[in-house]
């Protein structure tokens, strides 16, 4: 097997169809495409695992039991070993399933959990452990994109008669607005090109207003299927197709809920969107359906590929996102602006899933493993890194700036939370309690809109007290809602802001 270069240990393990004969499923698994751990066995008890369903944690660790067992568990315990003395503790893990199995690709992978020192922590929730359906094709792998900006289309289904299927009415302003948010800077930088299709809901002209300023452009007009191939094969074509709308499983066929023409709602098969799908030169590098039951599949059915992500991984785009089961639209939200927060910083897809993960494990005990990742790159990378955010992340872990040991807490910060009327706190108070010469102070502001911002405890930094987004440097001292950020060595609150 190739070698490829690597920040990441890399495992690669592969299930084959049911032997009758050795009554199990063999499992071989690969270390760094170059050692080979053979002769593995899986036996599974689907119908033990479907009664373990709602209880995510039990379901996981049954399921990662099954599959390290025996030589498989010795392939993951080397891999485990090598990846703390070689790369920092980073260990890739890629799973591929035979498409003759299906019943296993009908399971829930993502929700996977291990055993470390009697705490049960889930793998693919952390950036240390990136986590994917691997489906390896006979074609080339594209390479990872270099060129900036990348293009970025977001295609939005709401028709006006949603609520006769069952299914709830998207806020397109508020999902629009969001996106924005979290991709704006990206725009702003020339990072990212961005291109709107919100169909027959259309957008406000406000913010029309602030996405042309953000460089951004819009297509009015139902979110039919035909302006949406029409779209995505005008040259130069697109990197990202970000698609927000309702989808559907039934028995065999997965459907998207699109518009017709007069913005009603009109079910395409699966078939209708993949096939001409694998006309596009080239296609996407990445497809996120943020529609349920776009990754769902039938464990009856005898090809594992009917569903719309594994049939998209199946023509050839390099990497899908998709849903297992029906999503709360304000998980897909989170979801969304996390996955896409940290993507187009380092560019590598499954460890971008992971981070984002594990921002929704503490929101939501179920819905953080309904999205899935179907990827056909070996190391994840779909894009270069964002060269500046690159930098400050080096910045930021250089010993200088975190000068914590390798195994101590994250940062030597204690956050105080203060929300409210400013007036109602003391901040002179801090400021003298905090002013000790052995404590480095630091802060961080919050998008305006949110309405919330930080003061910095003391006075030697550059902007202190400004607001985001304004130039204070002159400022003596301007407290508003927001956080206060003093040097501790207590464990941090998780809702500290620093990236």
């Amino acid at each position: 097997m190739p070698k490829i270069a690597r920040d990441y240990t890399d495992l690669l393990i592969r299930i084959h169809p049911w032997n009758e004969t050795r009554q199990c499923y063999p499992v071989e698994a690969w270390l760094n495409d170059s050692i080979h751990f053979g002769d593995g066995a899986m036996s599974i008890d689907c119908s033990a695992l479907e009664a373990m369903e709602d209880d995510v944690a039990a379901y996981g660790l049954a399921l990662f039991n099954a599959l390290f067992a025996g030589l498989v568990r010795r392939a993951y315990d080397r891999a485990v070993g090598y990846a703390e003395a070689h790369t920092d503790g980073q260990l890739r893990l890629r799973l591929w399933i035979a498409p003759q199995a299906p019943e296993l690709h009908a399971l829930i992978w993502e929700r996977l959990h291990t055993s470390k020192y009697n705490r049960v922590s889930p793998l693919t929730a952390t950036a240390q452990t990136p986590f994917s359906r691997y489906t390896g094709l006979e074609i080339a792998e594209l390479p990872p994109i270099t060129t900036r900006p990348l293009r970025m289309l977001v295609a939005i289904a709401n028709p006006a008669d949603l609520i006769d299927y069952g299914l709830m009415v998207i806020d397109v302003e508020q999902e629009v607005d969001n996106l924005l948010t979290a991709l704006g800077g990206l725009q702003r930088g020339g990072q990212l090109r961005l291109t709107l299709m919100p169909g027959r809901t259309g957008l406000s002209a406000a913010l029309q207003a602030r996405l042309r300023q953000a460089g951004a452009t819009i297509r009015e007009g139902s979110t039919t299927l035909d302006s949406l191939l029409h779209e995505l094969s005008t040259l130069p074509g697109y990197h990202i197709l970000h698609f927000l709308g309702h989808g559907a499983f039934r028995q065999t066929t997965a459907f998207l809920f699109l518009e017709n023409a007069d913005g009603l709602t009109i079910p395409h098969k699966d078939a209708d969107f993949v096939n001409p799908m694998a006309t596009l030169d080239p296609p996407p590098h990445l497809i996120f359906l943020a529609a349920c039951e776009s990754a769902k599949r039938d464990p009856q059915n005898g090809n594992p590929y009917i569903g719309l992500a594994p049939q998209l991984a199946q023509i050839g785009v390099p990497a899908v996102i998709a849903m297992q089961d029906t999503i709360p639209l304000a998980i897909a939200r989170e979801l969304s602006q996390n996955f896409y927060r940290y993507l187009l910083e380092h560019g590598v897809v499954d460890r971008a899933l992971n981070q984002a993960r594990l921002l929704l494990l503490e929101n939501d005990p179920k819905a953080w493993a309904t999205p899935a990742l179907f990827m056909r790159l070996k190391n994840g990378q779909l894009f270069t890194a964002d060269p500046v955010r690159k930098a400050l992340r080096a910045l930021l872990e250089a010993p200088l700036f975190n000068p914590l040991q390798k195994d101590g807490l994250y940062l030597p910060l204690e956050v105080r939370h203060f929300s409210g009327n400013a007036l109602t706190i003391d901040f002179d108070a801090l400021l003298k309690e905090n002013t000790r010469a052995d404590r480095h102070h630091h802060g961080y502001t919050g998008p305006p809109q949110k309405r919330r911002g930080s003061v910095w405890p003391a006075g030697d930094c550059p902007g202190w007290g400004c607001r985001h987004g304004q130039d204070n440097r002159n400022a003596a001292y301007r407290p508003h809602h927001g956080s206060a950020i003093t040097g501790t060595k207590r464990r941090p609150s998780r809702h500290s802001g620093l990236c």
